[in-house]
């Protein structure tokens, strides 16, 4: 299971999870980013998307949480005081 952090990106950063792009229109809805997909997941790395993974068992309560010091590098990853002061997360497995 996966957290993938992305400083400064926005809900429709991510695209629409119910869409159906068409090729033949570049205006139309954006194919979702899916953080499994290894094409996805290199174009979310190089927007600047974090990941975090965890190994849990399904018969346990688990926490996922990352470090005090990453939490600090994310809020710290936009310095730009202009930008929005915004961190979305999505949940993968």
């Amino acid at each position: 299971m996966g957290l993938a952090y992305w400083p400064g990106g926005l809900l429709a950063d991510w695209g629409d999870p119910s869409a159906t792009p068409d090729p033949n229109d570049p205006n139309g809805p954006a194919a979702p980013l899916h953080p499994c997909n290894a094409t996805d997941r290199a174009r979310l790395a190089d927007a600047g998307v974090h990941f975090a993974t965890f190994a849990t068992r399904a018969d346990r309560l688990s926490a996922l949480k990352t470090t005090f010091p990453e939490q600090l590098y994310l809020t710290g990853a936009n310095p730009d005081a202009a930008a929005p002061r915004v961190i979305s997360v999505v949940a993968f497995r």
